[in-house]
C-alpha cells in the first residue's frame, strides 16, 4: 500500500465512522466533513470544488451562528428566515 491510499483511508475511516456517528454532529462538523471528500474526490473538476468551498464560506460569513449548530435541530422556519434576508444581498445565480 502507498502512503497516499495508507492516508487517504485514515482520514476517511476517522470522518466516516468517528464522527459522523454523532447523533448531536454541528453543520460545521458536516461543512469539514464535506471539504475534505471535496479535496479527496477525483471525480469532480477542480472549477466545482472551488464552487462548493466559496459556498460554504459565504453561508459561513452570512449565517456564522449555523456552523455551530446541531443539525438536527435546524429548523425550516430559520432556514427559511435565512434564506429570505440572503436573497436580498447576493445575486440570483448565486442564490439558487
Amino acid at each position: 500500500m502507498r502512503l497516499a491510499e495508507f492516508k487517504k483511508e485514515q482520514r476517511a475511516g476517522l470522518n466516516a465512522e468517528a464522527v459522523t456517528s454523532n447523533a448531536k454532529m454541528t453543520f460545521g462538523e458536516a461543512a469539514t466533513i464535506l471539504s475534505v471528500r471535496l479535496d479527496e474526490s477525483t471525480a469532480i473538476k477542480s472549477s466545482t470544488r472551488q464552487y462548493w468551498k466559496e459556498t460554504l464560506e459565504a453561508l459561513k460569513k452570512s449565517w456564522p451562528q449555523l456552523f455551530p449548530s446541531e443539525i438536527r435541530k435546524i429548523t425550516l422556519v430559520a432556514c427559511k428566515d435565512w434564506a429570505n434576508l440572503y436573497s436580498k444581498t447576493v445575486g440570483a445565480t448565486r442564490f439558487n
